[in-house]
């Protein structure tokens, strides 16, 4: 019965001190690995508050131990963000809501007001019917986001003071001197709760932590109320933990210091303050106190026990001195327990020499990665070459495509005016049979101009196979590059299952992924001009046009042969010489629609050269958009490569740092030696705590004790109760917490 007594009394002093002392001095710890983060992409809501690792790891800091809610035991988990100007004034909430589906059902029933509802991590649509909404969840877990217009229950007057005098934030940028930033809260979500027989009004009890970084190269010496200061590197962070409204609706007196604001001083150079961090949860204090336990619901018994037990805790007391002796003789027990840590610090020596020997293969593979990356380099810059080359070969086909077209215009022309000539020689046999001698030289360069002609127009359709030719050469030699991009696109697949899922664990290599797809996209642009070009080539109308060019060719020189020949014969066969110049008329004007078929097939050919021209300028500017991602894919291994030499060397410090760990085991086997001393001063002290105890009993022997455990008791339910924000619908559980960030003060430069 003794040990029983006094085990109640401890309990009591335990929930007394929680509320009334322990409270003031809650700090919250640097985030662990299980931490709870606020992310742009786990909520899309904060994209346009991007603010770098300083920012983050003010996030975390605030979130790691402020969030003691097991979120995997309710349905809905919602955050609200809250944007107000420096100086605290609400200007606008998006709330980001996450409806989990442990069943994987088809559809989730929600309650809510909010207006703008958008889906942002999916594409499962929803219905509203007034503040129900239903979501086709296909199995999924829901995220959306939403606005609304109403107030925070949590509210944040933040007020600045410059050297003593107070001070508006727009004006304090850019000032130096002691400063002085005071956050002051309030809390405006009360509730109506009956308290023994008495009606009473709580406040849920809100556990606000609000941080802010202050980079030492502006701010130093500084200090905090309600808070603590943490340096890292180059910044130090500022965290304040207060409970508005608390200290009021337990109704304790004066002498207890509840926090309930907090105050940074420091001196400021050039003032400036990124955005700060406020962090309100009105769950973290109702869970450390459980007041649904059997624990708490028996203290009230146990204060009319203490009052009748004292004497009885007495004689606990003396058995806590007895206890102590026997602490004493086993603290050999301890020093054995340090011996054997000594050994497992060997053991971790060992491991950490292994460790640091990794390391080292990681940062001889880091420079392999490193030096293929250069190497791709190198490739994507001859793909930027050949793509620069193909323009200029695509340039110099338009303008000789154009020269064709404007030479076989001139042969059209050439050839009418000589079948307007030939027409009228024929008429004019007779005075050409009067001037033979003339006549015979004039025919002789006739036919030789004829010859030329057909010549030239036999290595007009020799160039255009060749055209055909050089035409299916670049298609060939564009297949081979699509192959092999899609190639490489396809490993980068393969290696992770997914863009998607590429996107979200290596941008970079995600980034390589897309510029080789607008790669192959612009080669095929390419491709299908130059086939649209041999198409039109080797067409039955181009085919049918160069024939009959070449077939009037042929007869203009046949006809301008025999014109010669039967000039020459002109004294003894006029009618000869009139034969031969009826053919060569004819010849003419075969000529001529021959000419004009070429001409239109010349000018197809320079508009598809005009077409390849402008998709060789795409692949060209393709070619450089890929040569420039590859550098920064170079650059990017270049910074792994470095950053695994910072690991090694990190790893090296560690296996040094294990040997300072052995000696330090030395030292802590010492230290017990010391320990057991104490211990023995222990058990002297523990006659003084008969007295304290005695002063205990008779403060929670007062009559308003058992008023203060009912008033805990209400406002620990108070903190329970309040678990959304936005509405729940029927049946569902939810938790909530609310993000208040203020503006930044910053230096206006000039633009």
């Amino acid at each position: 019965m003794k040990n029983g007594i006094f085990a109640k009394s401890v309990s009591t002093l335990a929930m007394a001190s929680l509320i009334i002392s322990a409270t003031a001095a809650y700090v919250p710890a640097y985030a662990g690995e299980n931490e709870t983060t606020v992310k742009a992409d786990d909520v899309n809501v904060i994209s346009d508050t991007e603010l770098g690792r300083r920012q983050d790891k003010l996030t975390k800091t605030l979130l790691a131990s402020a969030d003691t809610t097991d979120s995997d035991k309710v349905d809905k988990d919602e955050t609200v963000y809250v944007f107000s100007d420096a100086a605290g004034t609400q200007n606008k909430i998006i709330v980001s809501d996450w409806l989990k589906n442990p069943d994987g059902a088809d559809t989730l029933t929600d309650s809510s007001n909010l207006s703008d509802i958008k889906n942002v991590k999916g594409d499962e649509t929803f219905t509203q019917d007034g503040d129900t909404v239903t979501w086709a969840a296909k199995g999924s877990d829901i995220y959306y986001q939403g606005t609304t217009t109403e107030e925070s229950p949590i509210g944040v007057k933040v007020s600045y003071k410059l050297d003593g005098k107070d001070i508006e934030p727009s004006e304090l940028a850019g000032k130096s001197g002691k400063v002085t930033i005071r956050f002051d809260y309030t809390n405006n979500a009360k509730q109506k709760v009956k308290i023994g027989d008495k009606d009473s009004e709580v406040s849920v009890p809100f556990t606000v932590i609000t941080g802010m970084i202050l980079p030492e190269d502006k701010f130093t010496n500084v200090e905090v109320t309600n808070g603590k200061v943490i340096s890292e590197g180059k910044n130090a962070t500022a965290i304040g933990v207060t409970f508005p409204g608390l200290k009021d609706s337990l109704e304790l007196d004066d002498d207890t210091d509840v926090p309930d604001y907090f105050e940074v001083t420091a001196d400021a150079t050039d003032f400036e303050l990124e955005m700060t961090l406020t962090c309100a949860l009105p769950d973290v204090v109702s869970d450390a106190v459980d007041t649904k336990s059997g624990k708490f619901n028996d203290l009230k018994d146990m204060l009319h026990d203490l009052t009748d037990g004292k004497d009885e805790l007495s004689d606990g007391v003396n058995d806590l001195k007895d206890g102590t002796s026997e602490l004493k003789d086993k603290s050999a027990d301890l020093k054995d327990g340090v011996d054997k840590l000594d050994d497992g610090a060997s053991d971790l020596k060992d491991g950490a020499k292994d460790l640091k020997d990794g390391v080292k293969k990681v940062n001889d593979g880091a420079n392999d990665l490193n030096d293929g990356a250069k190497k791709v380099k190198d490739g994507t810059k001859s793909v930027k070459d050949g793509a620069d080359s193909l323009k200029t070969g695509a340039d110099s086909l338009k303008t000789g495509a154009d020269s064709l077209n404007t030479g076989l215009g001139k042969i059209s022309t050439g050839a009418a005016s000589l079948s307007d000539g030939l027409s009228q020689a024929s008429s004019g046999a007779a005075v050409l049979a009067k001037s033979t001698s003339s006549i015979g030289t004039s025919a002789q360069s006739l036919a030789d101009g004829a010859a030329q002609v057909d010549k030239g127009v036999q290595t007009l359709a020799g160039t255009i196979n060749t055209i055909g030719t050089s035409i299916g050469t670049q298609v060939s030699n564009l297949d081979s590059q699509i192959a092999d991009y899609q190639g490489k696109m396809s490993q980068l697949l393969q290696a992770y299952g997914s863009a998607e899922v590429m996107a979200a664990k290596d941008p970079s290599n995600f980034a390589k992924y897309n510029q080789m797809a607008g790669a192959v996209a612009a080669l095929q642009q390419v491709e299908e001009g130059l086939k649209s070009q041999a198409a039109s080539l080797a067409s039955p109308e181009s085919a049918q046009s160069l024939q009959a060019l070449v077939k009037g060719a042929d007869d203009l020189s046949a006809g301008a042969s025999k014109f010669a020949t039967a000039v020459q014969a002109l004294p003894t066969s006029t009618q000869s010489l009139a034969d031969a110049l009826d053919k060569l008329y004819q010849g003419s004007l075969s000529l001529k629609s021959g000419a004009d078929s070429a001409a239109e097939g010349a000018g197809k050919l320079s508009a598809g050269a005009g077409e390849l021209s402008t998709g060789a300028g795409k692949l060209s500017t393709g070619a450089n958009t890929l040569y420039t991602g590859t550098k920064d894919l170079a650059n990017g291994t270049k910074t792994l490569a470095d950053g695994t030499k910072s690991l090694y060397d990190g790893s090296d410090k560690l296996y040094k740092g294990t040997k300072d760990l052995k000696s330090g085991t030395n030292d802590l086997s010492d230290g017990t030696d010391k320990l057991i001393d104490g211990i023995g001063k222990l058990d002297d002290g523990a006659g003084d705590l008969k007295d304290g105890v005695d002063k205990l009993v008779d403060k929670l022997s007062d009559k308003d004790s058992t008023d203060i455990l009912d008033r805990i008791d209400a406002v620990m339910d108070a903190g329970k109760d309040y678990d959304i924000f936005t509405g729940l619908a029927s049946g569902q559980s939810g938790t909530v917490k609310f993000i208040i960030k203020t503006d930044a003060i910053k230096i206006e430069t000039a633009d």
